[in-house]
């Protein structure tokens, strides 16, 4: 640093003031490499953490394997495994354990898997092949032939979503075997639930069942878990049930956050603006794969509660930047939020320390009832 350096059209620095340059130059050198020390301290104390949470479970895959999954029904709901799986499921066996969550009430077979994937398969290729020529008479004329009665032609538009998925981790490429996969579990899914079709946000879904489970399993467990009634109405977009929700997130939100509530309100920022993306793909689009994978355990564990305490969680995290920022500054802040909230250990301590008032269980089980009585 030339402390020597000044601007021909200024007088010459008086040796006192050249002083007191200098010891601001030094003051400001130290506070930068205290800054700096004080930076690696804390990676190396995050490395240091990320090594023992790696150890402690990596030594708890025997637990899992020999006594958690071998007596699944004895032992899942003990105290031990809560224990176990609020340290985060082993990666090898944490797609064994989300299927047994989610089961297979609409019992689906392998068989049945393979004929929607061929079905979708040649109802695919002839959409496609008349894509461009034929006009709407033609194309009803095809889907007619084809017994297609609701959304199964949205498979057209899941080729869009498919590169887009998961982009960070850069597996779903064109011509690689998993999005092979991913496209025929996505174009059997229309078929197989034609009252939904493909939504955009559903491969982020089927992406993370896929890196866990086999084609056939992420198939059963995409179904059943779209099928649930804590997220069946973002997929089907059903406007009464997702205000519903979005005023019970926002009172939820309101009691653990009070004043980032105000403000969002002020600036008019709405639920609906950050909270559907975030339910809809159970956290899996806006955050890395290891955060959302952890949400994932916590939902497999203590199901829709954990939607509501983990958007909560993560703005009690953030908070203290949002409660400055205007309506753009915060919209532009939950498009880049995946960055900044990167510490899965710290974030299931914040959910975990979220409160739910006891109303909430009973006006989501009555929503569920309304929903199932409209169907």
């Amino acid at each position: 640093l030339d402390l020597s350096f000044r601007p021909r059209n200024l007088p010459a620095k008086s040796r006192e003031e050249q002083l007191r340059h200098q010891k601001l130059v030094e003051e400001n050198r130290k506070l930068y490499l205290k800054r700096m020390k004080e930076r690696e301290r804390q990676k190396e104390l995050l490395r240091q953490e990320q090594e023992k949470r790696e150890l402690r479970i990596s030594q708890s895959i025997p637990i899992w394997e020999h006594e958690i999954l071998a007596k699944w029904d004895e032992k899942h709901l003990q105290k031990r495994t809560r224990q176990l799986w609020m340290q985060g499921i082993p990666p090898v066996i944490r797609g064994k354990v989300w299927s047994l969550v989610v089961g297979n009430n609409t019992c689906i077979t392998r068989e049945y898997y393979n004929i929607y994937v061929e079905k979708a398969r040649i109802a695919r290729m002839k959409l496609l092949s008349f894509q461009d020529e034929a006009d709407d008479e033609n194309v009803k004329a095809i889907q007619r032939d084809l017994n297609i009665l609701g959304k199964e032609s949205s498979i057209q538009i899941i080729d869009q979503d498919l590169e887009r998925t998961l982009p960070n981790l850069g597996l779903f490429k064109e011509g690689s075997p998993i999005l092979e996969n991913l496209r025929e579990i996505l174009e059997a899914f229309t078929f197989c639930r034609p009252d939904v079709g493909y939504v955009q946000g559903m491969s982020y879904l089927a992406g993370v069942l896929l890196l866990y489970m086999s084609p056939y399993k992420t198939f059963v467990c995409l179904v059943n878990l779209i099928s649930r009634l804590d997220l069946i109405p973002f997929y089907r977009v059903d406007e009464l049930q997702l205000r519903n929700r979005f005023t019970i997130f926002r009172n939820i939100f309101y009691e653990n956050l009070p004043t980032l509530c105000e403000h969002f309100e002020e600036e008019g920022i709405e639920p609906k603006m950050y909270v559907f993306e975030w339910f809809l793909t159970l956290y899996s689009r806006n955050f890395n794969l290891n955060v959302a994978s952890r949400i994932w355990d916590l939902y497999m564990l203590d199901g829709h509660a954990i939607l509501y305490k983990t958007a909560v969680a993560i703005l009690k995290l953030t908070g203290e930047d949002l409660i400055t920022r205007d309506f753009g500054d915060i919209i532009q802040f939950f498009n880049n939020i995946g960055s900044l909230v990167d510490d899965e250990d710290l974030l299931v301590k914040t959910i975990n320390e979220i409160s739910l008032p006891q109303w909430v269980d009973i006006e989501l089980a009555r929503l569920a009832s309304e929903y199932l009585a409209q169907e």
